[in-house]
């Protein structure tokens, strides 16, 4: 009985490192995106002369989609990647270390 559950959780561990590299993955494509599209709503914006800081400011305009998209959102994949990072390489000391560093 037990082999059946067993091979069930390995299934569901496996699943959800995979999703957790997708996060990983998907984290500066998101944050570039982003910052791109906000950039380019935003009239008379340089991603060259101007911080990337200011498109999430108080009363910018689209501040509130660069804050949820660009910012919470890849916070929460990274927060995802490093709980996959931990269940992969839970074992190791280091890895037990560093993966809370990195949802931090």
């Amino acid at each position: 009985m037990t082999g059946h559950g067993s091979s069930t959780m390995a299934v569901a561990g496996q699943a959800f490192r995979t999703l957790s590299a997708l996060c990983g993955i998907a984290v500066p494509f998101l944050s570039v995106l982003v910052a791109a599209g906000v950039g380019y709503l935003r009239p008379g914006y340089s991603h060259t002369e101007q911080r990337l800081s200011e498109l999430g400011a108080a009363g910018a305009p689209h501040s509130s989609v660069f804050n949820l998209l660009g910012l919470m959102t890849s916070g929460a994949l990274v927060v995802v990647l490093s709980a996959g990072l931990h269940a992969e390489l839970g074992g190791n000391r280091l890895a037990r270390i560093a993966s809370p560093l990195l949802a931090v």
